[in-house]
């Protein structure tokens, strides 16, 4: 877990199925990270999601963004970590699956 500081108040910055739903509740459709507006709606329902009564509209979180590139850094971080702990999990998948292969014979 990762916190930013936006505006003087310190928020959580968590990767949640809470904040992807929230993402598809704003934009109407699963996250993809093909266009910049994308992990920045992101960014934002992460905010949302881990922050109780977040005050902050995506102009004000877009206007820090812009005043701290620091905090769409560590959402970038959030984001790697988050990956690199996918990856650990299909690799333990795949070596389940190979096991099993060779198990069966």
């Amino acid at each position: 877990m990762k916190k930013v500081t936006i505006n003087n108040a310190e928020y959580t910055l968590r990767y949640t199925l809470r904040a992807l739903f929230i993402y598809e509740e704003i934009t109407g459709k699963p996250y993809s990270g093909d266009k910049m507006v994308n992990s920045y709606v992101l960014l934002c329902a992460m905010l949302m999601a881990n922050n109780k009564d977040f005050p902050l509209t995506f102009d004000d979180v877009i206007d820090a963004c812009d005043s701290d590139p620091s905090i769409f850094e560590t959402f970038l971080a959030v984001l790697e970590e988050e990956n690199k702990r996918i990856s650990v999990i299909i690799g333990k998948d795949d070596k389940k699956k190979a096991m099993g292969k060779r198990t069966k014979k």
